[in-house]
């Protein structure tokens, strides 16, 4: 399949927080619909940090395209970690959309080779290979679209996420109904950067500053934390909102 290339689709919004589940938690309540309205169909949005920055912007977003969100993220998490939740949540759920967004953690145990020591390069990336083709074809069981979210480039060490990126594009490669999503789109289209032209919706309330506002941390990897915005008692983070804009831009409208 090809690569999908995203546009701006999701509208600006300020998030108040991001909220998650780690992985074994109890996973987020379903969504309660008013009486008389149909229920809504699902985007289910698995991750790591990133995710979880973005996780209020996925949130919004999602219902302004007529779903609901489920899933989880949690900072430092693999696909692996995963693996029990998607297997069990998501052909309970048969979502619309299956979102798989992991940039490559070795944090957690089953990231790490039979002697304890984290996998590194080469043996990291077919690790996550095999994960996340393993959690596609859940999705795809359960008559889900799947994106596979390519990551976004970070300050160092970019080799490694060309190779995340390669072979996540082998994986939907031979996966009929997944896609591959260029998560650094509206991030990192050029290359790692700290700062963005302002989007047209973006304004000195928000962060932007001589046409240009924050997109990621200080740490070079992480997303910009969101920063109150003047008067309104709410808060924004524009690079929460581009990578989860990334992430489900290519959702269709609920029932178009």
């Amino acid at each position: 399949m090809l690569a999908l290339v995203v546009a701006l689709g999701l509208a600006a919004c300020a998030p108040s927080g991001q909220p998650s589940t780690a992985a074994g938690s109890s996973p987020p309540p379903p969504t309660v619909e008013g009486p008389g309205e149909p229920a809504r169909p699902t985007i289910a949005v698995y991750g790591d940090s990133l995710t979880q920055q973005a996780w209020s912007e996925l949130q919004t977003g999602a219902a302004e395209k007529g779903y609901r969100l489920a899933g989880g993220a949690f900072a430092g998490t693999a696909a692996c970690d995963w693996m029990d939740r998607i297997s069990s949540e998501v052909p309970a759920q048969r979502p619309a959309y299956l979102v798989l967004a992991f940039t490559g953690n070795n944090l957690t145990p089953c990231t790490h080779s039979v002697d304890g020591s984290p996998l590194e390069g080469a043996a990291l990336v077919d690790r996550y290979g095999v994960d996340v083709e393993a959690e596609a074809n859940v999705g795809l069981a359960a008559g889900a679209t799947v994106f596979i979210v390519e990551p976004p480039a970070m300050l160092s060490d970019d080799a490694l996420r060309q190779q995340f990126a390669a072979r996540y594009q082998e994986v939907v490669g031979h996966l009929m109904g997944s896609w591959l999503v260029d998560g650094g789109a509206l991030l990192t289209p050029n290359g790692f950067r700290f700062t963005a032209p302002c989007l047209p919706q973006e304004t000195v309330a928000m962060g932007c500053v001589d046409g240009l506002i924050p997109i990621r941390a200080a740490d070079g990897g992480h997303l910009a934390p969101p920063v109150p915005v003047r008067g309104t008692g709410t808060t924004y983070s524009s690079g929460a909102w581009r990578y989860a804009a990334a992430m489900i831009g290519p959702v269709q409208l609920a029932g178009g």
